[in-house]
């Protein structure tokens, strides 16, 4: 093996220690990690997310951001707002239409794929 035919071979197994096994996106979190309705059914929380890509080609939320009750109604949401680089929030007002439910927080990258992450409700 030629000294190109080494520094070829290096730079490929580098790059390719680089690279995670498995993809994964922005990342979803919600605070509080875990909700509790009142007696009627209400619970509010804070969805926050982060960008995987310092460049995301991406729109900001919410124009990037899907979301997907099941058996629970958004009665407010505060809209995305920039917490920092790369970081969003939003404040949610629900109210369940079932004794649980649950939102979840779609986010499709071209690079990565779908990102998403999912906050159970229950009543109290």
């Amino acid at each position: 093996m030629n000294r190109r035919q080494a520094i070829g071979t290096l730079m490929v197994g580098a790059a390719g220690a680089l690279v995670p096994s498995v993809a994964s996106g922005c990342v979803m979190t919600f605070q509080p990690g875990a909700v509790r309705a009142d007696r009627d059914g209400r619970a509010t929380f804070t969805a926050f997310i982060r960008l995987d890509h310092r460049r995301c080609i991406l729109a900001d939320p919410p124009d990037c951001v899907t979301l997907s009750p099941k058996n629970l109604k958004i009665l407010k949401q505060s809209g995305w707002k920039k917490v920092r680089r790369g970081m969003f929030s939003s404040e949610f007002e629900v109210q369940l239409t079932a004794n649980s439910g649950a939102l979840k927080v779609l986010r499709e990258c071209q690079k990565k794929g779908i990102s998403e992450g999912t906050i159970s409700i229950t009543r109290s």
